[in-house]
């Protein structure tokens, strides 16, 4: 009895749904394995309705998982479609966001690790810089931040951190009730809070 071919063992190591592995290449910078969408028609990467083919890009990577010190990367020659919304863009893939060169398990740990880590600890871990670090966590926090977190509020708290020998500041403001920050921005909280009062009575004089 055949034993489960390579793409098999790669896809069930992998574990990312919605994608066959169509070839494996070991290189000097890790483990390339050949991927594709399961999908046949193609979808728009930014609204994910289908649309018509348009072109295909050359082939890129897309950063994955290390398993010990071997590091994978998945390699797709990706379609570009004409949305009737977008116009034209690359498709969609089932591993990873628009515009990104990680996959979405890659970007997962990421965003763990900086709830723990420092930034700098996380390049040394996973080999990548500063801006990569803060564009990863910036893209899942919009993607996962609630719209309606502000709605409901009774009992808030202001408060300011401050680094840089007090020079850069960012503030929070957290719901006490729920126990959960709903707003941050960069600079002080009673600049902030004037600001805010100073445009609600604005609105109020023009209604």
């Amino acid at each position: 009895m055949a034993g489960p071919s390579v793409g098999e063992v790669m896809g069930r190591v992998l574990r990312i749904q919605g994608m066959s592995v169509r070839g494996v290449q070991m290189r000097p910078g890790g483990l390339v394995v050949q991927v594709r969408p399961r999908q046949r028609k193609p979808r728009c990467g930014v609204c994910g309705r289908p649309a018509p083919g348009y072109d295909t890009k050359p082939g890129r990577l897309w950063r994955h998982l290390a398993l010990g010190e071997t590091i994978f990367w998945l390699r797709y020659a990706p379609r570009r479609v004409r949305c009737r919304e977008h116009g034209v863009r690359v498709e969609r893939v089932p591993w990873a966001a628009h515009g990104s060169s990680f996959t979405h398990a890659f970007e997962e740990l990421v965003a763990w690790q900086a709830q723990r880590l420092d930034k700098s600890s996380i390049c040394r871990l996973l080999g990548i810089n500063w801006r990569t670090v803060g564009t990863i966590i910036e893209r899942l926090v919009e993607e996962r931040l609630s719209p309606g977190r502000l709605e409901g509020l009774q009992v808030i708290g202001v408060d300011e951190l401050g680094w840089r020998a007090g020079h850069q500041y960012v503030s929070l403001v957290v719901d006490h009730l729920r126990s959960r920050v709903v707003w941050v921005a960069e600079g002080r909280a009673k600049r902030r809070s004037t600001a805010s009062s100073t445009s609600w009575e604005r609105r109020g004089r023009r209604s």
